[in-house]
């Protein structure tokens, strides 16, 4: 890639490099598909003087006086990028069909595992032992497969497009490091009991509607976070979780898909009592702004509120997980409640298949009794 958009303040900006140095463009537009247009044109002058030096470059290589030279001089061009600077030009190209809040957890990710390694400072520092030791350090400090596997992958993804994208390596050091393997687990929900503990706690609290919301309509965080007024119809008693366009730019629910989540008369309970007016940002940190700036922040004001009534497992994760096993333990159908929480089918049969009791099961007959068992 050329050149790469990104975008800061609702103006998508280019980036590029030109003798070696990166140039920031202001498009002076908001508009995603004219910054495209512009990324497009930017690309094509890059590529034309590209193409100049590789003419120079082609009649070097054949004066056998020059060939060493220049090739020497090429691969250390390719070996002085920086990690840094990879990293930057990675979140840039990510935002271009990534939301915000996960082009930040990829740069906070790759950012927390290079400390761990400092004497890797350009991108073919990295070696693959470097890798598979921190992995095995994580696993000694009780880490689970999950979070192992989902580091490889950032770094992977990572170093796949250093590789085939920008052209910075010839060979991604993270494709020899074996997946950490995830074993199957056992969906954790709360109990009746345990609900009303941490609704007790919240009692009054800022993120008490949040969490409400969390436990009895099954959101994720970051679609609690960015939920808006204008997404929730009270009177038909209606979520809808969508793709929208805020603040300048396209938020992608997780799935790409638009979804509807009906309001149940615990969750309206809490809702409806917000104060007026119902506009702009449902839930709101503790100094008025969104919390989908500040997630990390969301994740850690309710583990410390569960972490006093010693339900340190109580997150945001497992509010949704109660939602999903209460629907389907009350019969539900499973393809409504897959609907209802923005799941595959066949997601929801693999991790919750143990809790699937629909209605009509317990109907089931097989010739139409004859073959019971005599008492």
């Amino acid at each position: 890639m050329l050149a790469t958009l990104y975008r800061s303040r609702g103006v998508w900006y280019l980036s590029y490099y030109r003798d070696g140095q990166r140039i920031r463009e202001s498009t002076g537009t908001p508009n995603y598909k004219i910054a495209k247009e512009l990324l497009a044109q930017k690309e094509r002058e890059v590529a034309l003087a590209t193409v100049a030096v590789s003419k120079k470059v082609e009649t070097a290589i054949y004066d056998p006086a020059k060939r060493e030279a220049v090739l020497a001089i090429l691969e250390a061009r390719q070996e002085a990028v920086t990690i840094e600077r990879a990293i930057e030009e990675y979140a840039a190209h990510s935002r271009i069909y990534k939301s915000e809040e996960y082009v930040y957890i990829d740069g906070v990710v790759l950012r927390k595992f290079l400390k761990a390694v400092p004497h890797v400072r350009y991108l073919t520092d990295l070696k693959t032992n470097d890798v598979n030791e921190y992995l095995l350090k994580m696993s000694e400090a009780g880490a689970r497969e999950k979070t192992r596997l989902n580091l490889r992958g950032s770094l992977h993804a990572f170093y796949e497009w250093a590789r085939l994208k920008a052209k910075y390596i010839k060979e991604n050091p993270i494709a020899d490091v074996p997946r950490p393997v995830v074993p199957d687990w056992d969906v954790v929900f709360l109990k009746p009991a345990e609900i009303e503990r941490v609704l007790q706690k919240v009692a009054g609290d800022i993120v008490e509607p949040l969490v409400a919301t969390a436990i009895f309509g099954g959101l994720r965080r970051a679609e609690l976070a960015w939920l808006e007024w204008s997404d929730i119809d009270l009177e038909k008693r209606i979520i809808r979780v969508r793709s929208k366009d805020v603040e300048g730019g396209i938020r992608r629910t997780k799935t790409r898909r638009n979804r509807s989540v009906p309001i149940f008369p615990e969750l309206l309970s809490y809702l409806a009592t917000l104060p007026l007016p119902h506009t702009g940002w449902v839930f709101r940190a503790s100094e008025g702004g969104p919390w989908h700036t500040q997630l990390a922040r969301l994740t850690e004001w309710v583990r410390q509120r569960m972490a006093k009534v010693k339900l340190e497992h109580a997150g945001l994760q497992v509010m949704r997980h109660t939602f999903v096993t209460t629907l389907l333990m009350q019969g539900i159908p499973a393809y409504k409640v897959a609907k209802w929480a923005g799941h595959s089918l066949m997601v929801l049969e693999k991790h919750y298949g143990g809790f699937i009791l629909e209605s009509e099961d317990a109907n089931v007959r097989f010739g139409n009794g004859a073959f019971a068992k005599a008492q």
